[in-house]
């Protein structure tokens, strides 16, 4: 039998808008969206006109509405109903956008992170520029307990998203540095802004940067390098130290974790 121009089988429909025919035989077993007609033998046959509503359907399914919600807006559609869905949904929008876009800049960071390490051999020492930087300091936790506390703290503030995306360091002071000093640091530092804390900025300018390959019991040998460093090149140093790992979430081994020190070098 040749149908009319203007219907389609279920099959027809399906291929159009690039689904499963199932999910037609569902979407109207359930009331969310029929064929125009059907035919005498129980064929579903739709019109190519419902190709419209069908796709608003779609729409509203990927902006995570249910399919209650859906056959709701479906039975009373309103000026008022739609634009109270557009204005929810477009807020909606733009916190997903904005949430990919911190999920962008975070990925940014690593990549850049990870072509650094590569780079770095065993031990480097070297003056770089850096950008002012805000962080947030915290009291270095002692003990597992303190530790848990800690990030049970940041995991309120910040939420599991948020915290993937933090870079977190440790800092001691110069004094212990160079009085080789190293068995406590002073504190945690993020580049976030944490709640009930006091913002501090790491200044712009010339910094003495130390790379170092290799598990945490081989960072005490890169402070004695750069101190060293330092005193060579008659380099003076202020502010604080501090250390950061680069690409603990890329390694299977701790023989490739690399270590990044920085401490502020003023006449250089």
């Amino acid at each position: 039998m040749k149908l009319p121009p203007w219907k389609m089988t279920t099959a027809q429909f399906a291929k159009l808008h690039g689904l499963n025919k199932r999910t037609l035989h569902y979407y109207d077993e359930i009331g969310l969206f029929s064929p125009a007609c059907k035919g005498e033998n129980g064929y579903r046959y739709y019109d190519y006109r419902q190709s419209m509503e069908f796709e608003y359907i779609r729409m509203l399914k990927d902006l995570h509405m249910s399919i209650e919600e859906i056959k709701e807006y479906e039975r009373n559609p309103s000026s008022a109903s739609f634009l109270k869905i557009a204005d929810t949904k477009l807020t909606e929008i733009e916190k997903e956008i904005q949430r990919l876009r911190m999920t962008a800049d975070s990925l940014q960071r690593r990549k850049e992170q990870l072509l650094l390490c590569e780079r770095v051999e065993s031990l480097e020492i070297r003056l770089e520029k850096q950008n002012e930087c805000t962080v947030s300091t915290i009291p270095y936790p002692h003990g597992d307990a303190s530790i848990a506390v800690l990030f049970h703290h940041m995991m309120n503030a910040f939420g599991a998203q948020q915290l993937r995306d933090l870079n977190m360091g440790c800092f001691l002071s110069l004094d212990k540095v160079q009085n080789r000093n190293l068995d406590s640091y002073d504190g945690l530092f993020t580049t976030a802004i944490l709640p009930d804390t006091e913002p501090m900025v790491i200044p712009k300018g010339t910094y003495l940067c130390g790379y170092i390959k290799g598990d945490w019991q081989r960072i005490p040998q890169l402070y004695e390098a750069m101190c060293t460093y330092a005193e060579q090149h008659d380099i003076m140093l202020s502010g604080a130290a501090w250390e950061i790992g680069l690409n603990e979430f890329a390694i299977s081994s701790m023989d490739a974790y690399v270590t990044k020190i920085m401490i502020k070098a003023d006449n250089a």
